[in-house]
């Protein structure tokens, strides 16, 4: 090529760049989805409306220093004291304010209780946060497992399994609520935790999705007043607050406070965003003022009052099933109908957009200040319930996959990437997860076995995370062959 046409080629890369200088594809998508989504019925928990309060947001506050106004960690500090003050409301030992949603809380809540090697039990449906603990803290997972509901909806672990558990293990990471709204009943969870304690054992709750729980009727009890040592909460998930906002709460002493400020400091940003701590603030604020209170409660009762519409009429609410069939506890802030979900999530879509969508369920997320009229109008796709045919079932592993390397080994590990098919029989290097709802299939250091592929096929609609799409081909990470 001569040099006039290598300037020629330069001259209309250099053209091409230029017109696509200036243009914002994701701002564009925003504008153009957020008119469209109807009903929010999934997080964050403001559903697109901005609070009431004080709380208006400025590119002028997007800030990571602020001078003299903030001593870290001081009594000037206003993180430290909005802190407080949600501390003081909860009564909790201390709180702290997350960007990081409730994965860094679970984090450094799980390497403030445990010591390298330490045996930790958690459930099956733990979020991904407690598989990077485990690696990060070089942790043996002792996995508790219980049935699936007819939908393939995790089941949480029952207190005689986690009775059994604690012959083997040096903490307990409880997940309540599940995704769905579902938990151990109050009684069995303090049970739980106050025989852990008897053997001196700490208990860390992932309260994520019931950061709306303390301090109002109607809803389960917070671990918080259980017993609990360490409890999590994304605040996101169903409170008026920012997405990637959440909290982490220390009762009494049984883990110091420094233990936990060691954790938090080595992962948390070194630039949080003032905008997010800004609306924790705003939150904190308003959560304990009696009409927020008071819209809460009325959501409770109008959830259940639903619940039993629904069930009357020949729907299958598992929220209700759980409770009333199970004696679980379940979040009245929660809606998921089983059935088949996808079919479901088409015929919903003008109406708005739902949470999660499984083979065999639908899952809403509703707040105070949502109408449940439109709720009910939306429903009506739905009826009548026997035409609608009946919830796929989810083919699950028929056991957990056996495993052969602490997860920290596996992660630390040279990874080759093959394809989903030719991974059975190896060892996996990667976890691999569905999201939502965030809770591991596959771990590191876990033989991946034919069940597990069919199982993972069988989802090929799926957003895994840990995983690869090649040439439309499920690509999954496993220990490479040491030759």
């Amino acid at each position: 090529m001569g040099s006039s046409d290598r300037a020629k080629g330069e001259s209309q890369a250099v053209a091409g760049a230029s017109r696509r200088w200036g243009e914002t594809p994701l701002i564009r998508m925003l504008k153009e989805w957020a008119p469209r989504t109807g009903e929010r019925w999934h997080t964050p928990g403001h559903k697109g409306v901005a609070p009431r309060g004080d709380l208006v947001l400025s590119w002028a506050w997007d800030v990571t220093e602020v001078g003299p106004w903030v001593r870290d960690g001081g009594p000037d500090d206003p993180v430290r004291a909005s802190e407080r003050r949600l501390a003081e409301a909860l009564g909790t030992e201390r709180s702290w304010f997350s960007v990081q949603g409730a994965s860094l809380p679970v984090m450094a809540a799980l390497l403030a209780v445990g010591r390298p090697g330490a045996t930790v039990a958690l459930e099956r449906h733990a979020h991904r946060s407690a598989i990077a603990a485990l690696i990060l803290g070089g942790f043996r997972p002792h996995w508790l497992t219980s049935p699936l509901s007819p939908a393939g909806l995790p089941l949480p672990a029952d207190e005689g399994t986690w009775q059994s558990a604690m012959d083997h293990v040096d903490a307990l990471l409880l997940t309540r609520p599940t995704y769905d709204g579902v938990g151990l009943s109050d009684g069995a969870v303090q049970r739980v935790i106050e025989q852990a304690h008897t053997r001196g054992q700490p208990v860390v709750v992932d309260e994520a999705h019931g950061a709306h729980w303390p301090q109002r009727a109607g809803y389960p009890q917070s671990a918080l007043y259980l017993g609990a040592d360490l409890v999590a909460h994304g605040v996101h998930k169903t409170e008026p607050a920012l997405t990637q906002t959440g909290a982490l709460h220390l009762m009494g002493r049984r883990v110091p406070a420094e233990a936990v400020d060691l954790w938090w400091n080595l992962l948390v940003t070194s630039s949080p965003s003032y905008l997010l701590l800004a609306s924790l603030d705003q939150w904190q604020a308003e959560r304990a003022k009696a009409e927020a209170i008071a819209r809460w409660e009325a959501l409770a009762d109008q959830a259940r009052n639903l619940w039993k519409e629904l069930t009357c009429e020949g729907g299958r609410v598992w929220q209700f099933m759980a409770e009333n069939a199970l004696g679980l506890a379940a979040d009245p802030a929660k809606l998921t109908l089983l059935g088949p979900g996808p079919e479901w999530a088409r015929r919903l879509a003008k109406w708005g957009m739902v949470e999660k969508v499984e083979p065999g369920a639908v899952t809403w997320i509703l707040a105070p200040h949502q109408s449940l009229d439109a709720l009910r109008k939306a429903l009506g796709e739905l009826r009548p319930w026997s035409a609608c045919g009946a919830a796929e079932e989810q083919p699950a592993a028929s056991r957990l996959p056996p495993m052969v390397l602490l997860p920290r080994e596996a992660a630390c590990h040279r990874i080759q990437w093959v394809p989903l098919g030719q991974a059975v029989d190896r060892i996996a290097g990667r976890a691999v997860v569905p999201y939502p709802p965030g809770s591991p299939w596959l771990v590191p250091g876990e033989l991946i076995t034919e069940d597990l592929v069919t199982a993972i096929r069988h989802r090929n609609d799926q957003n895994w995370e840990g995983t690869r799409q090649i040439d439309g081909e499920l690509y999954v990470g496993v220990v490479a062959d040491s030759s």
